[in-house]
């Protein structure tokens, strides 16, 4: 994913259409990698499909307030259409719910700890799950089954960098991240965060690994070389660097995930709604996640208008 981001800064012009950003942002980001395009093909396909079998042959129970579904939602991934589904559909089940944005408010980032739900949504990290063991007995942190989308991370760090800081595009380059030199494009992704503190990387890290240190989530795999950030370069060095905590990062992310229904936002919506209909029968005969298969129609051609485009004023 590093590597996406530094050719992302080194292959982009300072002074190109803002179309052309948008045609960038709607391929998949092995087209970068040339000849070994296949090859890393190849291989997240096989993975795929391994993980892909495994949660075929298990079926989740219709949640209840003792095995309680989550959705764990990465930022700019569709998640708050897949929240708006899940919503509509627990009303149907006449099951509890704690969704972000309809029962919380919208700027809640943690599971509620005075009484338990069969239904939790929102942007929570992994870990909150230990309120459950509060809850008396036949309750337990372990006990639950759970969600999350991915989206190709070139695509979802341009979507988060426009919905974060819309405002600075539109004072400082003509509404227009195509207009910003590259060398501030890497300030605006490292350093620029939100005011909660969390920056637009590495995202599937920061909610899935249990660790909530943004300096080990921002940095993961990289050393960056602040030396080479010039106004005459639009290339960065780094090397490449991996630490125990890093490391732990990385195996905690993937068990994690191991553990759950995973959504692809590039996926078909016949394969999501397939995996969907295995994993989770009742939420899906009762509608949840069955909307955000219009943002599904062609692989790699099926993030929704509105989530890839740039904004308007960025129209020359």
């Amino acid at each position: 994913m590093f590597v996406l981001l530094l050719l992302l800064i080194s292959i982009v012009p300072e002074h190109v259409e803002c179309n052309k950003l948008v045609g960038f942002a709607n391929t998949t980001a092995l087209s970068l990698f040339d000849d070994n395009a296949q090859r890393i093909y190849t291989k997240e396909e096989s993975y795929y499909k391994s993980a892909a079998d495994i949660v075929f042959n298990i079926t989740e129970p219709k949640p209840d307030i003792y095995t309680p579904f989550i959705f764990f939602h990465q930022r700019k991934t569709g998640g708050s259409s897949l929240r708006l589904t899940m919503w509509s559909a627990s009303k149907k089940m006449k099951i509890t719910t704690s969704i972000i944005c309809f029962d919380l408010d919208c700027d809640a980032y943690h599971i509620p700890q005075d009484i338990p739900f069969s239904l939790y949504a929102g942007h929570y990290q992994w870990g909150n799950q230990y309120v459950f063991n509060r809850f008396g007995p036949g309750h337990h942190r372990d006990k639950f089954s759970c969600l999350t989308s991915f989206r190709e991370p070139v695509s979802r760090l341009i979507s988060c960098l426009e919905y974060r800081f819309i405002n600075l595009l539109k004072s400082n380059y003509r509404g227009c991240l195509s207009y910003v030199p590259p060398y501030e494009l890497l300030s605006l992704i490292r350093n620029k965060t939100d005011h909660f503190g969390n920056s637009c990387l590495n995202e599937p890290f920061r909610i899935l690994s249990g660790i909530e240190d943004e300096d080990i989530i921002d940095d993961l795999g990289v050393d960056w070389i602040a030396s080479a950030i010039t106004d005459s370069t639009n290339a960065v060095h780094v090397q490449p660097k991996f630490t125990m905590e890093e490391s732990f990062v990385f195996h905690a992310t993937l068990a994690n995930v191991a553990k759950c229904g995973v959504m692809i936002l590039e996926e078909t919506q016949q394969s999501n709604n397939y995996l969907m209909k295995q994993k989770f029968p009742d939420l899906y005969a009762a509608g949840a996640f069955q909307p955000a298969g219009e943002n599904m129609q062609d692989k790699y051609d099926t993030v929704s208008y509105t989530h890839l485009t740039l904004p308007t004023i960025c129209s020359v």
